[in-house]
């Protein structure tokens, strides 16, 4: 749940600063796999 919070604060602040809606979405959807790959052991 808190990933999908991160992520929204991310994409907004972005809108904010006038990013192109296609760089938001491939910015998102890169920190989205990174934070995936990179969790901690369960």
């Amino acid at each position: 749940m808190a990933k999908w919070i991160f992520l929204h604060m991310i994409k907004d602040e972005m809108f904010k600063l006038r990013y192109a809606q296609r760089t938001i979405e491939s910015y998102v959807k890169w920190v989205s796999s990174f934070m995936h790959c990179h969790q901690a052991p369960k």
